[in-house]
């Protein structure tokens, strides 16, 4: 995951970082949006908290945001190319971009080439602005979704290839506890989470979602997009 760094002291979170890496000019400082992701698309049960949707995966620490959760185009390209170097199966890039940014498209393209699994959010509040890296081609753009599984209202839609929750979905945060995250951060994560349950860089998604691995669709604004599932698991987080 390329994000803001997680806290690998959380009970959720211990044991599932196999590797580290920090963008140039950034400290080990973090904010919460790091930990959250993780925590749903991978952290383990506790007596606190069910858990995320794949526990079993494991999870490359891919930090290019600070503790407020800033960032440069340059340093979000040069995690994805560390991540393609680490061999990562699926990356999972809850974060957004607003312009089409040369060094983050060709990163995104090595990783689809090399068969990899880019997953992405579509924005909070962009509507119909494209979103990068959710906009480029191969990678899985994901919209959220409210806890009645209609659009959640700050998400972006038009850029999206497929729907998940991302309304209060509950997540560890940094130093031990738990709280709701709402987003299209969530919902990525969300999605990943299923992907890697259901067999991570063999999915099919990126290119065609296709039943099993959609269930149903959701429509807003006469777009519909296909709700992601996996069969055989739960679908929001640690609830």
């Amino acid at each position: 995951m390329v994000d803001g760094g997680v806290d690998t002291a959380h009970p959720a979170l211990r044991d599932r970082v196999v590797r580290t890496w920090r963008a140039p000019g950034l400290t080990a400082e973090r904010g919460t949006h790091g930990t959250q992701v993780a925590g749903v698309l991978a952290g383990s049960a506790t007596a606190a908290w069910s858990g995320g949707l794949a526990p079993d995966a494991r999870l490359l620490d891919v930090q290019v945001l600070d503790r407020d959760g800033h960032g440069s185009a340059d340093d979000l390209a040069a995690g994805l190319r560390f991540a393609r170097t680490a061999e990562a199966d699926l990356v999972l890039t809850s974060l957004a971009l607003g312009w089409d940014a040369s060094a983050v498209r060709a990163a995104v393209e090595a990783l689809v080439r090399d068969g990899v699994l880019v997953v992405a959010s579509s924005g909070n509040g962009f509507d119909d602005l494209p979103v990068f890296p959710a906009a480029y081609p191969g990678v899985l753009g994901v919209a959220a979704l409210d806890r009645d599984g209609r659009r959640l209202a700050l998400s972006a839609w038009a850029g999206a290839d497929v729907a998940a929750p991302g309304d209060a979905v509950l997540a560890p945060v940094p130093g031990g506890g738990y709280a709701p995250v709402t987003g299209t951060s969530a919902a990525a994560a969300v999605a990943a989470g299923l992907l890697a349950a259901c067999g991570g860089a063999d999915h099919p998604a990126a290119a065609a979602p296709a039943p099993p691995w959609t269930s149903g669709s959701v429509e807003d604004a006469g777009r519909a997009r296909p709700r992601l599932t996996c069969p055989g698991h739960h679908d929001e987080g640690g609830r």
